[in-house]
């Protein structure tokens, strides 16, 4: 089975090699399953570093470690940071162009991290509305074993990114497996197509048993409230199918036609009269 990977773009003039191996290591260890990483250094003698950054057009996510140095080269639009940048934000606005076009997320990941600078003075323009994650303050010290460490207090505050991070690369991998896409287009026909049309009967596999749902199929709520697509309809449907001896169907209200404020004292009237 193939590995998540991950592309790594950076700049040598002034990144932090030890805070650099550190997240990428903390990174690799929450992943469990294991990614593999592009870095440029492991460009072998004698290979085309065209052909190294070729892969950005094909890793599941690209981590971003963004300097002040990194900046300046995008603005001078020179060197191999600044070709590789072209590349980077070209895939970000493919992704920004799918995810406005449709719901599918299965375009490559731009992920931006602050190492040092500030946001004004390392992040480049093109990148600005993408989510970042500031780590100018993390501090990594080597031990005389070259053992890499951050105090608690940092572990505190940044593992949990870490965590995040590797999660949403293993997601990435996992959307791009033709197994998925074939799991989802029947889950999708299943949910938004059978179930639409009034079909009887569906895989009950389909159905996240969230909180939600455990009460109203417990008869513990009665009213389900949401926005538009929230999947309201859908559970209601999925009640009636999976629970037949208790649902003989379910009531839509649209929410412009009555008085919610109204609705909602009458609701609640008895419950504060007994409290």
């Amino acid at each position: 089975m193939n590995k998540p990977t991950c592309f790594i773009s950076y700049c040598h003039s002034d990144i932090d090699r030890d805070v650099l191996e550190f997240v990428i290591a903390e990174i690799q260890t929450h992943s469990q399953k294991g990614i593999d990483f592009y870095f440029d250094e492991d460009v072998p003698f004698g290979k085309r570093f065209n052909d190294f950054m070729s892969q950005i057009s094909s890793v599941d996510v690209i981590l971003v470690f963004l300097t002040p140095d990194y900046k300046t080269k995008t603005i001078e639009r020179t060197g191999g940071v600044y070709t590789e940048y072209k590349k980077i934000v070209e895939k970000f606005d493919e992704g920004v162009r799918a995810n406005l076009e449709s719901s599918r997320d299965d375009f490559v990941s731009v992920i931006p991290i602050i190492i040092s600078g500030t946001r004004d003075s390392s992040m480049p323009e093109a990148l600005r509305d993408a989510r970042s994650l500031n780590l100018s303050e993390l501090i990594v010290r080597r031990t005389s074993s070259g053992r890499l460490q951050i105090s608690e207090d940092h572990r505190s505050k940044f593992e949990h990114h870490f965590k995040k991070i590797a999660a949403q690369i293993i997601v990435k991998d996992a959307l791009h497996t033709e197994a998925f896409r074939k799991t989802e287009d029947q889950y999708y026909d299943e949910l938004f197509v059978k179930l639409k049309a009034g079909e009887k009967s569906i895989p009950k596999s389909v159905l996240l048993e969230t909180a939600s749902y455990k009460l109203v199929q417990t008869q513990t709520a009665f009213f389900v409230i949401g926005r538009k697509g929230s999947g309201k309809s859908t559970l209601a449907r999925m009640l009636e199918l999976i629970n037949k001896n208790s649902y003989n169907g379910f009531i839509g209200i649209r929410a412009e036609n009555i008085n919610l404020q109204q609705s909602y004292n009458q609701i609640t009237h008895g419950r504060e009269s007994d409290s």
